[in-house]
C-alpha cells in the first residue's frame, strides 16, 4: 500500500469529528476527560483510536484522572465507527489495571498548549498516512511528533495512550 495511493481523513479533520461526534455528545458524560485520537493499525483498517476517563477538576487543586472507563475507534478513511466500548465490557488493554492518578499542573499558558496542539496536528497530518502505510517514514520527523506528544500527554497517562495505540507508540519509538 502506497500513502499516496489512499485517501486518509486528516488527523486535523478526525479531531474536529471527534469534538463534534454524537457519540462524544450522548455516549461521554461531560465531566470527562477525552484523550486525542493516535493512530493505530489495531484493527482491520488503519484507524484512530480515542478514550475517555472520569476526571474530577476543582479549582485550585490538581486535576485527578480515573482509569478509562469507555473507549473506540474510528476508520481513518470515512471517520466511521469501527468500536465503541465499556471498558469492563471489551478491554482497552488485556488485563490492565489503572488506578486514579494525579496529573501534574499545566506549566504552559493556553496560547502555548494551542500552538502545540496545532503542531501535533500538523506534525500528524504528514505522518499518520505513512504510518498507516507501513512505512518507517523520516527518523527526525517521528521524534520530533514523539516530542511535541511528551509536552502535551502528562505522563501518569503515557500508559494508557501506549495500551490505546501500542503499534503507533512503537513505530515513533522505532
Amino acid at each position: 500500500m502506497n500513502t499516496v495511493d489512499t485517501k486518509w481523513l486528516s488527523y486535523s479533520d478526525i479531531r474536529q469529528k471527534q469534538r463534534n461526534s454524537p457519540l462524544r455528545q450522548s455516549e461521554i458524560p461531560v465531566e470527562h476527560a477525552v484523550s486525542l485520537p493516535m493512530p493505530t493499525l489495531r484493527f482491520e483498517t488503519p484507524a484512530y483510536a480515542g478514550f475517555s476517563a472520569p476526571a474530577v477538576r476543582r479549582p485550585q487543586e490538581p486535576v485527578q484522572q480515573g482509569a478509562p472507563d469507555r473507549w473506540w475507534a474510528v476508520d481513518a478513511r470515512n471517520g466511521h465507527l469501527l468500536l465503541y466500548s465499556n471498558t469492563p465490557s471489551v478491554p482497552m488493554a488485556g488485563d490492565a489495571n489503572w488506578q486514579k492518578v494525579t496529573l501534574p499542573p499545566v506549566e504552559r499558558t493556553v496560547d502555548e498548549l494551542r500552538q502545540t496542539l496545532a503542531q501535533i496536528e500538523e506534525k500528524m497530518n504528514g505522518l499518520a498516512p505513512t504510518f498507516f502505510a507501513g512505512e518507517a517514514g523520516d527518523r527526525a520527523a517521528r521524534a520530533e511528533l514523539a516530542h511535541l506528544l511528551s509536552q502535551i500527554l502528562p505522563d501518569p497517562l503515557l500508559p494508557q495512550y501506549r495500551a490505546l495505540a501500542p503499534d503507533f507508540f512503537a513505530w515513533l519509538d522505532a
